[in-house]
């Protein structure tokens, strides 16, 4: 009987024990420096367990030797989610050292569980200070405006400019009575925040030139005018957040010409979109990945992407898409992107072969240049596809071309006279009413025909049925 008893008592502890190996939480995305006083968004993964009502995530750093007998805690987020995010903060009087060998790790409270620690050393060898800009309308490099504290009790004027390493804030009183704030120089920041109400005056953030390069989070008030030509997102954190407020633009529109500025994401990061986007253009090439988070995009010019871009249910709308990004980093989700002739009268363009959900032309000739695959693709009245000859543009869902007259036709043509190219429509559902057609194979998969209504047939077409409706 004993020898029993003691048999299952093995048992439990056995299979008690291997339900406690599989209890784990991984951090993920953590970068390999950062500085004493810095905030940043840490993402993690539970699994093997269910976290009870009231579940307490909070994350600790260790010693600069990687130690977690004394740990410090940095942050905490109720949550009974298995995927989550905590922001934490590195304590200002963290020991800093160009060799430091930091680690982090996640624990919970119900149950308890302690997670692995991130894997790799982290260095800690820079502090992160907090600028205040004070005193109206001035000069970036304008050292009498500045402010700058760790602990946003003690302030001190400040003897150089902010770093990448540093924040810089705006708030009520920065602009009490308005002003300009004009980058004279290229500028960096850690964080970019202009606090909540501080946009009231009608503020404007001006540069023709020089460009404000951002390492961290940046956000805007509604209110402030986005005067600006050039900002650069360069950080290697995870989950910073962009936020353009109400995407207010030029003070004076007679002084600049741009509307917005160019946005440029030129690192390894990942950004989160916390606002609409109003710019000339968006360019996204450092290998980092850009995520709308399902607000909208209004582009005067080009999206440029050869990164991780995802597109949720957002509305994209602009005249150049250059989407050049490699297989499975570019997600077209649920948005719709919609092609229009520029400022300049430019006819648009769709180049490199990506999948997407929904494509309208709505206005101009729009150029596309290699294979693509869309869900849906609408061509209205007055606008048009110009195929590169011999590439396919295959159709799963909706094929529509839909003109308005006999005056504002839907057009397909190639961009090689007497070279075809192909629409393959298997399984979609088309519509073609007034449109004109050239040089165009419309391949259903099984060699059928298809009616196009008030056609123009402009020859070298094949698929398409023109016999009852000429125009």
């Amino acid at each position: 009987m004993k020898k029993i008893y003691l048999i299952l008592l093995a048992s439990f502890f056995f299979l008690t024990s291997v339900r406690l190996l599989g209890q784990t939480i991984a951090v993920t995305d953590v970068p390999t420096t950062l500085c004493a006083n810095e905030s940043f968004t840490l993402s993690f993964t539970a699994s093997g367990f269910t976290p009870g009502t009231g579940n307490v995530y909070s994350a600790f750093l260790s010693d600069q030797n990687g130690s977690f007998t004394n740990p410090t805690i940095i942050g905490t987020v109720t949550s009974s989610a298995l995927t989550d995010y905590i922001y934490v903060t590195i304590p200002a009087n963290t020991f800093q050292s160009p060799t430091s060998k930091y680690r982090i790790r996640i624990t919970s409270s119900s149950p308890v569980v302690t997670g692995a620690d991130n894997g790799v050393d982290i260095v800690i060898n820079c502090l992160t200070r907090d600028y205040y800009w004070t005193g109206g309308s001035g000069n970036w490099s304008d050292l009498t405006h500045w402010q700058v504290t760790t602990d946003g009790v003690t302030f001190s004027p400040a003897t150089e400019m902010p770093t990448q390493y540093d924040n810089v804030n705006f708030d009520d009183q920065s602009f009490p009575s308005g002003g300009q704030l004009t980058l004279d120089v290229a500028a960096d920041c850690n964080d970019f925040e202009w606090e909540a109400g501080s946009g009231a005056s009608n503020p404007v953030l001006w540069s023709s030139s020089n460009s404000l390069n951002v390492y961290g989070d940046f956000e805007l008030d509604p209110g402030v005018y986005r005067d600006i030509r050039y900002i650069y997102f360069k950080t290697s954190k995870y989950n910073v957040t962009v936020n353009l407020a109400d995407n207010l633009l030029q003070k004076d529109p007679n002084t600049t010409w741009w509307q917005g500025g160019t946005l440029y994401f030129a690192t390894s990061g990942s950004w989160d979109l916390e606002s609409d986007v109003v710019a000339e253009n968006l360019q996204n090439y450092g290998g980092g990945t850009v995520n709308t988070a399902d607000f909208n995009i209004t582009l005067a010019f080009e999206l440029y992407n050869v990164s991780g871009f995802n597109a949720g249910a957002s509305t994209i709308t602009l005249s150049r898409l250059s989407n050049y990004a490699t297989p499975g980093n570019f997600d077209a989700g649920t948005s719709l992107f919609q092609l229009v002739i520029d400022k300049y009268n430019n006819m648009p363009g769709i180049n490199g072969s990506q999948t997407y959900n929904q494509v309208n032309i709505v206005s101009g000739i729009c150029n596309i240049g290699s294979d693509n695959t869309f869900s849906s693709l609408q061509v209205l009245g007055g606008a048009g596809i110009s195929l590169a000859g011999g590439t396919t543009q295959t159709i799963t869902s909706i094929l529509t071309l839909q003109g308005n007259s006999r005056s504002e036709l839907a057009i397909v043509e190639s961009q090689t006279p007497g070279t075809q190219a192909t629409l393959y429509v298997a399984g979609a559902n088309i519509d073609a009413n007034y449109v004109s057609i050239t040089d165009n194979i419309l391949d259903d998969g099984v060699a059928g025909t298809y009616q196009a209504f008030n056609a123009l047939d402009g020859g070298n077409n094949s698929g398409w049925d023109f016999s009852n409706s000429p125009l």
